[in-house]
């Protein structure tokens, strides 16, 4: 269910929350860490449940919302290459929208 009193609300800020949602999906080497478990390393890339929240919240946003979306359609195409396969696929589903 979508509360209309919200949607008043966000028709004023989309392009500021869409904005803010697309800062948060490149991949930030700054929360990617390696850890060294003896003779293997791991790499722990701790921004991956940011990024997925963003994209969700960009698809949902398109959907109920109109604003320029070709700065979401770069970031989906950037996605397609992250290292994390539910970031690929929220990216995959968010492009089905799209089209």
């Amino acid at each position: 269910m979508f509360n209309n009193h919200l949607k008043v609300l966000l028709d004023q800020r989309v392009e500021e929350v869409v904005h803010l949602a697309l800062s948060e999906t490149p991949i930030k080497k700054e929360l990617v860490v390696t850890v060294d478990l003896g003779p293997f390393k791991h790499t722990v890339d701790n921004g991956v449940q940011i990024r997925k929240a963003a994209f969700g919240l960009l698809e949902n946003m398109t959907d109920k919302f109109s604003f320029n979306q070709t700065q979401v359609v770069e970031a989906v195409t950037m996605g397609f290459s992250d290292n994390n396969e539910d970031v690929q696929v929220l990216c995959l589903s968010l492009m089905n929208k799209l089209l």
